[in-house]
């Protein structure tokens, strides 16, 4: 959610508005597992699969940009990059500290764990800050002329990062014996492959070259998203108990994360700030995302708190909607302020 200086790239921005948009949207989808053959539960499931794409595409972005040829990498503005994370991340992870204060918990032991561990939602940035660390060797090789290499390197990780040991787990689910083929994998010691990293080059593979069969990705796009709402809602009936086919390595979700991606910058690649006024939104709640990030999560418990609606329908919407609209005015206000918008 980090942005720098060179994300005035309009179908970037868009992607990083409809990120920002997105995660809100799955924070707010509630968790309705209790009983899978409830209308709620369907509900439920629905907003998760259309939500889950925001880390991916956040993370697409990033390296959309940090990896593009025409970014000036130094150790300077990688250092000031990192910091502004590690700051951000220590800022808000005190801040949310502050509970144990109002609920008399004065356990130090207690905050200091929280304050490392950071809030569920702020794992995003380490997770960031470790792809940042290794831009200056991605830099090296990730490169147009490396296509081959790169190509063979988004195949591994969507091998050894979704595809077998997602194959495992469904077979393990079935006889817990298919579970010793994770020492297998395990064994293969294969991690340079694994983790966000697939995803942080995908976005700078989806940006540098003109895909082909544009349709075709965009419709799998489509069926990904199918697949992983109506998949998760009829195995978890099969099963009796909530069985997810949500998750960011997912196939599903990569196949949506990376329609998504298509889609948007073939709409928007020949386009710029200057043609439509309605940009200028865009423009707004980019520069408001890292705030809306840090705070939502705040903010969504307190809706949740206030409005209460028997029908998954209408609460997850509503509870969806006042999280983000207070969330971005939060956020607009902090950055009025001087001494307050360098948290964001």
């Amino acid at each position: 959610m980090e942005k720098t200086k060179q994300s005035k790239v309009l179908y970037l921005d868009v992607l990083r508005a409809m990120a920002c948009i997105i995660v809100v949207m799955f924070h707010s989808k509630g968790i309705y597992s209790d009983n899978v053959y409830s209308a709620n539960f369907w509900a439920s499931n629905i907003f998760e699969a259309f939500a889950r794409i925001g880390v991916p595409l956040f993370v697409m972005i990033s390296g959309a940009l940090m990896l593009n040829e025409d970014y000036v990498s130094t150790p300077q503005k990688l250092k000031k990059h990192i910091m502004k994370m590690v700051f951000f991340f220590i800022i808000w992870s005190a801040l949310y500290c502050v509970k144990f204060i109002f609920n008399g918990a004065l356990n130090i032991w207690g905050i200091l764990t929280d304050f490392i561990k950071g809030p569920y939602h702020l794992w995003f940035v380490p997770m960031i800050i470790g792809l940042y660390l290794i831009v200056p060797l991605l830099r090296l090789w990730v490169k147009k002329e490396n296509k081959k290499h790169v190509e063979y390197f988004l195949i591994l990780s969507l091998l050894f990062a979704s595809l077998v040991p997602n194959m495992i787990g469904h077979l393990s689910a079935i006889s817990p014996a298919f579970e010793i083929f994770n020492s297998l994998l395990s064994n293969l010691g294969i991690s340079y492959v694994l983790g966000h990293t697939g995803y942080f080059i995908l976005g700078w593979y989806l940006s540098t070259f003109e895909i082909k069969r544009k349709n075709t990705i965009i419709i799998l796009g489509g069926i990904g998203v199918f697949v992983t709402f109506f998949g998760t809602c009829v195995l978890s009936m099969i099963k009796g108990e909530y069985y997810t086919l949500s998750g960011n390595f997912r196939l599903g979700v990569i196949l949506y994360a990376v329609g998504v991606f298509v889609f948007i910058k073939e709409i928007f690649q020949n386009k710029n700030y200057g043609d439509k006024k309605a940009y200028s939104f865009v423009n707004l709640l980019c520069s408001c995302s890292l705030g809306i990030y840090a705070i939502h999560a705040a903010i969504q418990p307190l809706a949740r708190q206030y409005i209460n609606f028997e029908s998954a329908f209408l609460q997850i919407p509503i509870e969806f909607t006042i999280t983000l609209v207070v969330s971005f005015g939060l956020a607009w206000i902090i950055r009025q302020i001087p001494i307050l918008k360098k948290i964001i």
